[in-house]
């Protein structure tokens, strides 16, 4: 039976938490949904819970169980991709230690379907899990209303890259998978499905709460898997036959790779930052020749962006003055010291 919407959940020992998800979805205001969840050989009482709501959701319901762990959410989300139990015309990639309002599905397939939309972007906030409080509110007020092959296209690399906060219609997704990689892999899927899509809109309803867990607040990263994450970046740029499009990917590159990234790297202490930034340095030169002067990364199009364009035309003038390292020193006193941080 076609559905509206296929949820997909990837799980791996949630026990503690997969409860909570899959009762908010049978709350839903929405109803023509099912439900695919996949669990990545979890080693704690995951699948006993999920088992436990078969009966709750009747036929809505299917759930595959890996027999060996695939190692990132990445891969488990293309066990889900591939298996041929996607029957939504539209599919939403939710985690399972998220917090959805009750409206969330009827609010995104609303709007995806008045506005014939390929993807829809809701609003979301960043709740420390210990206590409750909200630390960032991202995504409700969007730079732009939407995004066309002809208008906006710039405005992509802004989109956050995490999924769960995205509806997306099924078909777009049909010939893109995720890619081997720990970190970004999220947002270099998006990359390849926003080149695809035909209509991005943005509504301000802040309709999921990221729980932001004590041992997420500790920047830990492996330089194997940044390595990885540019080298995607770069094969996703040769690929994309738009020049506007191509500039947003500079963007995004540099985003990731040469701000986000290099941060991380410098609060794990776990290399020698001033090598990483010089090889990230060299990465930008070699496989996006005159970066800096892209139109994604002239002020004409950052100043739209207020302080956040302003910090990226910063980096860029700090990489190429090779004084990067002051920006790294700067940010990370405005997170421990200040509590400001801006989200890349």
């Amino acid at each position: 039976m076609n559905r509206g919407i296929t949820v997909v959940i990837t799980t791996y020992n949630l026990a503690d938490m997969i409860g909570k998800c899959l009762e908010e979805l049978l709350c839903q205001t929405f109803e023509d949904f099912d439900v695919l969840v996949v669990d990545d050989c979890s080693e704690d009482s995951t699948c006993s819970v999920v088992k436990a709501y078969e009966k709750k959701f009747g036929n809505r319901l299917t759930v595959i169980f890996c027999e060996s762990n695939n190692g990132t959410p990445g891969m488990v989300r293309n066990i889900a991709l591939n298996s041929g139990l996607i029957s939504g015309k539209y599919i939403l990639l939710l985690d399972g230690d998220d917090d959805i309002e009750v409206n969330m599905l009827e609010r995104l397939y609303n709007a995806a379907c008045a506005q014939n939309s390929d993807v829809v972007c809701c609003g979301y906030d960043r709740v420390i899990a210990s206590t409750g409080s909200v630390c960032s509110v991202e995504m409700n007020k969007f730079y732009v209303k939407s995004i066309t092959p002809e208008c906006n296209t710039e405005y992509i690399a802004l989109v956050n890259g995490a999924l769960w906060n995205k509806l997306i219609r099924t078909e777009c997704v049909k010939d893109i998978h995720f890619a081997p990689i720990k970190i970004g892999e999220d947002a270099c899927f998006q990359l390849e499905l926003f080149e695809k899509a035909k209509k991005i809109v943005f509504i301000d309803d802040i309709l999921i709460h990221y729980n932001v867990y004590e041992k997420s607040l500790i920047s830990n990263v492996d330089i194997d898997e940044v390595v990885k994450l540019s080298e995607k970046l770069r094969d996703i740029y040769a690929g994309c036959g738009s020049e506007t499009y191509r500039s947003a990917i500079i963007l995004s590159a540099f985003i990731h790779v040469g701000i986000s990234a290099c941060v991380r790297v410098y609060q794990s202490k776990r290399s020698n930052v001033n090598s990483h930034i010089a090889w990230t340095k060299k990465y930008l030169d070699d496989n996006f020749p005159k970066w800096f002067k892209s139109d994604c990364l002239r002020m004409r199009f950052l100043r739209k962006l207020g302080v956040k364009g302003l910090a990226i035309k910063t980096c860029t003038f700090l990489y190429r003055t090779k004084m990067f390292k002051l920006f790294l020193v700067m940010y990370t006193f405005m997170i421990n010291k200040l509590g400001i941080d801006i989200k890349w």
